[in-house]
């Protein structure tokens, strides 16, 4: 079954999980229990959130704003998992090529649910890349790397971040 017949067709919440769960969640996570929390959050939804979905996923399909990333002037972190199967690093390296003040992190051993699944490293990533345009906010033992401008910097646990501001 597509992603779209399931979200258009409302008719079983538990086969739309079930078929988006392997591109969103690392095998390790897709345990029993984890499917049926998920399957019975699903069925708790109102219609709307379907016909939403399935709106979204027509979007993925036809948006296409690269032409424009360049414009994008604020400082951007740009996050993804490197196991993402939905959303290939590849589509991230992109995003950070194309942004002129971009950063990007790839966590480790993550899926497209980065943020679900290895939460810590990407907190630690964010208060990392905020301590580069602020120089005031302290961050301590945040063992990141970071690539600025193309080039992987490595940020070692208890290092001073220290930050004049931002070329570009």
């Amino acid at each position: 079954a597509s992603i779209l017949s399931c979200a258009d067709s409302r008719v079983a919440p538990e086969l739309l999980f079930d078929v988006t769960a392997p591109y969103n969640f690392s095998p390790a996570v897709l345990t029993t229990a984890f499917l049926e929390q998920g399957r019975a959050r699903l069925r708790e939804c109102p219609p709307e959130f379907f016909s939403g979905f399935a709106a979204l996923c027509d979007a993925f399909l036809s948006l296409d704003i690269r032409r424009r990333l360049g414009e994008i002037s604020t400082p951007t972190l740009v996050l993804c998992g490197a196991n993402d199967t939905l959303k290939p690093v590849r589509y991230s390296e992109i995003l950070a090529s194309a942004i002129p003040r971009a950063s990007l992190r790839i966590i480790e051993d993550a899926p497209h649910a980065v943020v679900i699944e290895r939460h810590e490293p990407v907190n630690e990533s964010v208060l990392a890349f905020r301590a580069l345009d602020d120089p005031y906010l302290e961050v301590r033992n945040v063992p990141v790397t970071l690539t600025v401008n193309n080039r992987p910097t490595a940020v070692p646990v208890g290092a001073t971040v220290e930050c004049t501001g931002h070329n570009g």
